[in-house]
């Protein structure tokens, strides 16, 4: 949200090194996954996550990455069994905002719109962060969907909770322009 790609580079630079140095390789694995899924390298992030679950790393944590490159790669259905599995496993924000995700990519907006309603009501957490990123995810959602009024109201509640959320305001503005 606020980093810069020299901050992930550097990231990926020390991860791949403390799989080196590390007696937790399993963690130093599972980092250089996500961050190969970050930039892409999917195939890579798979055969990280594959490496890090064989060394120990949790099979939750394990599943939610590959749920995410399943998503990424436009393998819905594979993905959408696992977002349902852990959601149903742990209701919480990142769960169902993560099926709320897949769900709106798949064009299943009444189910989209529950998970996301049900994930902003499972928050319950101090930082602005995760109910700011669902609310951004939703209110483009809506965008996509041509609901003007529905992505200004939901990227409204966006602003007034994280103002400084620069994509938010940009899209906030795009629907403003469309709007005339």
């Amino acid at each position: 949200l606020l980093g810069r790609i020299a901050d992930h580079d550097r990231a990926d630079r020390i991860a791949t090194e403390a799989t080196d140095l590390s007696t937790d390789a399993a963690s130093a694995l599972y980092i250089r996954a996500r961050l190969a899924g970050r930039f892409h390298r999917f195939k890579e992030a798979g055969g990280l996550l594959d490496r890090a679950l064989a060394a120990g790393y949790p099979e939750r944590e394990v599943d939610a990455e590959r749920a995410a490159l399943l998503q990424a790669t436009g393998r819905y259905a594979e993905a959408l069994t696992l977002r349902r599995g852990l959601a149903k496993d742990d209701p919480g924000i990142h769960t169902l905002g993560a099926l709320a995700s897949l769900l709106a990519e798949m064009d299943r907006w009444a189910a989209a719109e529950a998970s996301y309603a049900a994930a902003l009501d499972a928050d319950t957490g101090v930082s602005p962060l995760p109910c700011g990123q669902l609310l951004f995810e939703w209110g483009v959602s809506a965008m996509r969907r041509g609901e003007l009024d529905r992505a200004e109201a939901l990227l409204g509640e966006l602003d007034a909770i994280l103002p400084q959320h620069v994509p938010g305001r940009g899209h906030r503005a795009e629907v403003a322009l469309a709007r005339g």
